[in-house]
């Protein structure tokens, strides 16, 4: 974690050139998004921050997951806390990875909502657009989306088109893909099948003789639609999907600090484990989503989904050789069913959205630790059953050509059961007992307490007012004022050197305000675009996971007062000739705790040690982040093209755990990912190169401090693959 000499002021100068250069640039395409729930609009005339991003975008810029879309789009972080994705929009997103909880940052497939962080890196299968909406979208999206929401759409089938790829790399990388959709009875129904199989060693080298290799790759997935014309008004879609990963996952394995002598000095991409990090993922779900126009005016959707999530993970919590303590069995298991009901209406200036939303969610989880201390067999577990209810409705009204106003509100209606178990269980009962232990958990075998069942209700009314204005054809102004909220929940872990508690440890709901004004501007006669954004938020109660001392092992979520953010973004790209293109963005966020609240100081000498964090930074909040790039597509001659694409990231200092400790932070650093292809002209045939972290950087995504031991979570090191495609 050495210190970088890197400069934010790099970023604002390349904005600078792009903007300079764009007035001899050629025309940019057109972006259009779907991000406001009322139909197709261009992204320069929505009112709200949101970045997209096309297939063949993502493709060229290397982009296959959502922690590869972080490097591109404006205020957006990622991190994994083992298996568990991690995403935070302008510092607003959480640690808390467990059931009883939920996302800051939330994901939506064709409009369903994925519940479960375990699902937060979905790979981008058969993809048409990503759109990553920037803020709290209280109103439209609700469901906890205090930081943003992160919109996969995938591609509808229609007529026919098919593609396979075979992708190869180094650290053996091989992966296949395919696509193929079409008609199965003329102009009524069509179909879609894609899926990918990819297998890669692993990334960490395990240097305790006779384990694997950690952080590899074993995955499959398959997705599939039915489209149903039914009417000339009237259609359905039915979709299905599947995933599946049989691997080991990267847990925290670059040591801080390593207090055990067991004769091992790893590396930045090494560790001295002797117990596997694995995990076994399958992860399944249906939809079905009906659309029917009503009339010119009206039309009504109805989404219908169910999901299915089992998770199990076994990891070596202290990272080394030796024995201090496993996770031996660490389940979880989910299902979700979702219902939502929207109505559309455009009535000539006035252009209104309403809806229903039924969220159920069941899920259960169970960590189950050995330790040598003791030699204790300890479990923590939760059930936890939430149903969700909201109703909405948003206008906009056109008062003139130029001007309109906005408002909407949302009323949610949120209520969680659960129940604890816990029990602790000594290999060896000749020890004896622990204090606060009760005398029958030293027999074997153990029963798992009970708790009683706890209920939570949370409800909240979430307000958007907006106003836009639309100046002349190239420059589009908005501001708008929108409610945040996010239900509170139940830990799943306790202080398991004591007693755990079997009564279920809630945590309460965050709210927040965001204050938000953008430009969007097209430049040069359309040859080039220049968005600024600029934002405030007034944030309350924000749920911190931390554990709890260096001297055992214990975790809990907590509301801390609050938190004061604000920063800009600035979003820029231009065609500076037929061929060349270029563009960024630059962030600047000031994210810190707002009031007085005590937290552990993990690595201090001093087990326990307490300091207040207000006027700390929030979690992964950089101030400083942004990207850069550069596309050339030129002929080859009379039958080729080629492409080449740079992108430099760069992200600033960050600390990872509210206690801002400098031994749990990252200084910031660039990443550099360069790719070149050549295609046939009539894109049947594509062969291409690529590396991502050019450089090799070496980074980390993570850190914390368990039993006496400061680790982290590597970022990925450079990887060199090449491909080839062909289209039909």
């Amino acid at each position: 974690m050495k210190a970088k000499q890197n400069s934010p002021a790099l970023l604002a100068t390349t904005a600078a050139i792009a903007m300079t250069f764009s007035y001899s640039a050629n025309a940019t395409d057109e972006i259009i998004v779907t991000a406001t729930r009322t139909g197709e609009t261009s992204i320069q005339r929505t009112p709200l921050a949101v970045s997209a991003f096309a297939a063949d975008t993502l493709d060229k810029a290397g982009v296959i997951d959502i922690e590869n879309i972080a490097q591109i789009t404006p205020g957006l972080t990622f991190s994994a806390n083992g298996p568990w994705a991690i995403s935070s929009i302008r510092g607003v997103g959480t640690n808390n990875v467990f059931a009883g909880g939920d996302p800051s940052v939330t994901v939506q497939v064709d409009g369903v909502y994925f519940a479960r962080v375990s699902a937060g890196n979905i790979d981008f299968l058969d993809v048409e657009r990503v759109e990553v909406l920037r803020g709290p979208q209280g109103t439209l999206y609700g469901r906890n989306a205090v930081g943003g929401t992160i919109n996969v759409i995938t591609k509808d089938p229609g007529e026919f088109e098919a593609r396979a790829r075979f992708t190869a790399g180094n650290y053996d990388l091989y992966r296949g893909e395919f696509a193929v959709a079409g008609p199965l009875a003329p102009e009524r129904v069509y179909a879609s099948l894609a899926g990918q199989i990819s297998k890669r060693d692993g990334y960490i080298e395990q240097l305790v003789p006779g384990e694997e290799d950690s952080w590899d790759e074993d995955r499959w997935s398959l997705r599939g639609k039915l489209k149903f014309v039914l009417a000339d008004n009237v259609d359905f879609t039915l979709a299905a999907d599947y995933t599946n990963q049989d691997e080991l996952f990267n847990n925290d394995t670059v040591r801080v600090v390593q207090p055990f002598s067991d004769g091992f000095a790893p590396g930045h991409f090494e560790v001295a484990s002797d117990f596997e990090n694995g995990l076994d993922l399958e992860r399944w779900g249906v939809s079905g989503k009906f659309v029917w126009e009503l009339s010119d005016q009206w039309a009504v959707t109805s989404t219908t989904a169910y999901r299915d999530s089992d998770v199990v993970l076994g990891a070596d919590l202290d990272n080394s050789a030796a024995f201090v303590t496993h996770t031996v069995h660490f389940p979880e298991d989910q299902t979700q069913f979702t219902q939502e009901l929207l109505l559309n209406g455009d009535l000539g200036p006035l252009n209104v959205v309403g809806g229903f939303f039924y969220f159920n969610e069941d899920v259960t989880s169970f960590f189950n630790n050995q330790f040598a201390l003791f030699s204790i067999y300890q479990s923590n577990g939760i059930a936890n059953e939430t149903n969700s209810y909201a109703g909405f409705v948003q206008g906009t009204y056109q008062l003139t050509d130029a001007l309109s106003v906005m408002a909407g509100v949302r009323y949610t209606k949120d209520k969680k059961d659960g129940v604890n178990t816990s029990g602790a269980d000594f290999v060896d009962p000749v020890i004896g007992v622990i204090p606060d232990f009760p005398s029958d958990f030293t027999t074997l075998p153990v029963t798992l307490a009970a708790g009683a069942n706890v209920e939570l209700d949370f409800d909240a009314f979430t307000p958007k007012f907006g106003l836009d204005y639309q100046i002349n054809d190239d420059v589009f102004l908005y501001a708008s004022v929108t409610r945040g909220f996010k239900s509170g929940g139940f830990n799943l872990l306790t202080d398991t050197l004591n007693l755990p508690t079997v009564t279920p440890v809630p945590y309460d709901e965050e709210k927040v305000w965001s204050y938000e004004a953008g430009l969007k501007s097209t430049i040069a006669d359309g040859r080039g675009r220049f968005n600024v954004t600029g934002f405030y938020y007034d944030y309350e109660g924000l749920q911190v996971n931390q554990f709890l001392s260096s001297g055992s092992f214990g975790q809990a979520i907590f509301n801390a007062p609050g938190a004061e953010i604000f920063g800009v973004e600035v979003e820029t790209s231009a065609n500076l000739t037929e061929y060349l293109s270029v563009g960024g963005n630059v962030a600047y966020l000031s994210a810190e705790y707002d009031g007085s609240f005590l937290v552990p100081d993990d690595p201090n000498p001093v087990p326990g040690t307490l300091v207040d964090a207000d006027g700390n930074k929030t979690n992964d909040a950089p101030e400083w982040s942004g990207n850069i790039y550069a596309e050339l597509n030129a002929p080859i001659g009379d039958r080729l093209t080629g492409g080449l694409r740079i992108d430099a990231s760069y992200k600033g200092d960050v600390f990872y755990t509210p206690s801002n400790n400098p031994l749990e932070a990252q200084d910031s650093y660039w990443l550099l990912n360069v790719g070149a292809s050549v295609s046939t002209n009539d894109g049947r045939w594509t062969a291409g190169l690529r590396a991502r972290n050019l450089t090799d950087e070496e980074y980390i995504a993570r850190a914390v401090t368990l039993i006496g031991v400061t680790s982290a979570r590597p970022g990925a090191p450079r990887t060199v693959l090449g491909y080839v495609e062909l289209n039909f």
